[in-house]
């Protein structure tokens, strides 16, 4: 019986040749034809070989290019932390905890020489060093260029807040709409130097670089006079060919692609020795052949073939910047012009669907908007009835038992209210949202009959919204109990009080002192509902024989991606 258990077949492995492109092919085909003959002519010619000098004015490129890859890199990181500033919740609310939270990040790295936050005026406010705090950036060109209405700068090498010299990359800071100070990250120049320094390689030459103004930020040089080569590196920077050469140096400037810097290789000029005739005759006469055979193959293949593969390369290119055409394939092969036809019938379907996807997400946002204000506003109509019922009726019981339902109400009402955009459920403030809170239970509850003081001390941290709202329904339940318990008593005072702890937590305590708790009766605290709260709010609530509840909150948990 035949086995019906084939093993599967291995997958055929790529070959060389099938990895190559049809130019490598086609050129190494001529390379082996004409391999004898070069080989011929330079074992004729290996004397006069071993006598010319090895040089060609070899610039120093690829040295330039490592550094200007080490700049971009540090330039972009810059950018990103200032922009990162720019958004942070402790940056923006500039003071204490702001320079302490620069404080910590600049030694934890070997780029930067400072952070800073100013306000409107120019003035820093916040700074990973005390050094910086009070000075005035008002009348340097790249903060005006931000108050004039920049969104980011990089400047040219200038004078840093502490009297060296930088490049500063700062971004505008926005409050409410408005101009609101900048936040910036100082590169030191001597960084720099330094770099260009790491990045020289072996043999004889320099590299220089230079900021957009033209100002000096680096220089490295090996075996050659460093005054010297700086000379031919700004003549070369100048030229309109980008090249300089003089006393025995050659210099040229480097694109790199570095946003705002230049580079300039610098070289010792070479010599080379006259290689005998019939040596270069010998040598040359196969290397003529076969480059010009390659000069053939090249022109036709990039002629009749890759020039149509060349323009779908660059549709889809001009595809992920979304400014895609159709590439003009006229006369073009038919296989080609084919998948010319595929890949715009892809990009067409692509875009259909691009703008389903936008119809449903505007759709989704528009109804997140439209429930978020219904919840809100039933909510705020329903607390709006009860107080109205609340002053109408003249049972004493009754009017205590809406304003219960009330402050037990507001915490859900209240983080509606604190959530905007709706549709983005960010962490809102703990300050603002505690004071709002207790103010509102106060009133809800007849504080001010009931002869009971409010106390309220919190950090302006952010919290979840979530977090928030477990911690809002303890509140309520604390003060609710705390409230109906001060009735009658004298000294009842209502406190609240948030502050943060070394572990980046914070410690909470609530209740109304003055006001014990009489057990599970009418009045009494649902320690199983506080219980349950805490418990979500990874806490643990404890009561203390004063009446007071003490909440002890981690630090929120990292953001997942």
């Amino acid at each position: 019986m035949p086995n019906v258990l084939q093993p599967e077949a291995e997958a055929p492995r790529r070959s060389i040749i099938d990895r190559l492109s049809l130019r490598a092919i086609l050129f190494g085909a001529v390379l082996v034809a004409g391999a004898p003959g070069v080989i011929f002519g330079a074992l004729q010619a290996a004397n006069s070989y071993n006598i010319a000098s090895q040089a060609e004015n070899v610039v120093r490129s690829d040295d330039a290019i490592r550094a200007s890859v080490r700049f971009d890199s540090a330039l972009m990181a810059a950018r990103d932390r200032a922009a990162a500033m720019s958004v942070s919740p402790t940056v923006l609310n500039a003071g204490a905890a702001c320079s302490r939270t620069l404080g910590d990040v600049i030694p934890l790295q070997t780029v930067y020489s400072m952070l800073a936050r100013t306000d409107a005026a120019g003035r820093i406010n916040c700074a990973s060093s005390p050094a910086l705090m009070g000075k005035t950036l008002q009348q340097t060109d790249w903060f005006a260029a931000l108050k004039g209405g920049q969104k980011q700068v990089q400047s040219s090498v200038t004078p840093d807040p502490l009297g060296g010299e930088a490049i500063i990359v700062a971004q505008a800071l926005q409050k409410r709409g408005a101009f609101d100070g900048v936040a910036f990250v100082a590169i030191p120049r001597s960084w720099f130097a330094e770099a260009v320094e790491q990045d020289l390689g072996r043999g004889a030459g320099a590299v220089v670089a230079y900021d957009h103004k033209g100002m000096l930020i680096g220089a490295a040089s090996r075996d050659v006079s460093m005054p010297m080569a700086l000379v031919q590196a700004e003549r070369a920077l100048t030229a309109r060919d980008g090249s300089a050469a003089g006393n025995g140096l050659s210099a040229r400037s480097i694109e790199t692609g570095v946003e705002g810097l230049r580079f300039v290789s610098v070289a010792p000029q070479g010599r080379q020795t006259e290689i005998t005739l019939r040596a270069a005759l010998i040598v040359l006469a196969p290397v003529l052949v076969s480059a010009l055979s390659i000069v053939a193959i090249w022109f036709a293949v990039t002629r009749w073939v890759l020039r149509w593969f060349f323009r779908l390369r660059d549709a889809a290119e001009d595809f992920a910047l979304g400014r895609y055409a159709p590439p003009p394939m006229k006369g073009a092969p038919k296989e080609i012009a084919a998948l010319a036809d595929a890949f715009d019938a892809a990009v067409t379907q692509s875009r259909a669907r691009e703008a389903e996807l936008a119809t449903a997400l505007a759709a989704n946002k528009g109804l997140t908007r439209e429930l978020h204000h219904r919840v809100k506003n039933n909510l705020q109509v329903l607390s709006s009835l009860m107080s109205r019922q609340q002053r109408r009726t003249e049972e004493p019981v009754v009017r205590n038992a809406l304003g219960e339902a009330r402050a037990r109400m507001a915490p859900v009402a209240l983080a509606y209210r604190f959530i905007n955009p709706p549709e983005e459920l960010i962490a809102i403030d703990m300050e603002a949202f505690l004071r709002e809170l207790t103010r509102q239970l106060h009133v809800a509850l007849n504080g001010d009959s009931r002869g009971v003081k409010l106390s309220v001390t919190a950090d302006s941290d952010p919290m979840a919204v979530e977090d928030a709202t477990n911690l809002g329904l303890i509140v309520a339940e604390a003060f609710v109990s705390g409230y109906g318990q001060a009735a009658g008593m004298s000294g009842a005072a209502a406190t609240l009080t948030s502050t943060r702890t070394e572990t980046g937590g914070h410690k909470v305590t609530m209740g109304v002192i003055g006001a014990a708790d009489q057990g599970d009766g009418k009045r009494g605290l649902d320690r199983e509902l506080i219980q349950e709260l805490a418990r979500q709010l990874r806490a643990e609530a404890h009561f203390m024989p004063s009446g007071l509840i003490e909440l002890n909150l981690p630090p929120a948990p990292p953001k997942q991606n």
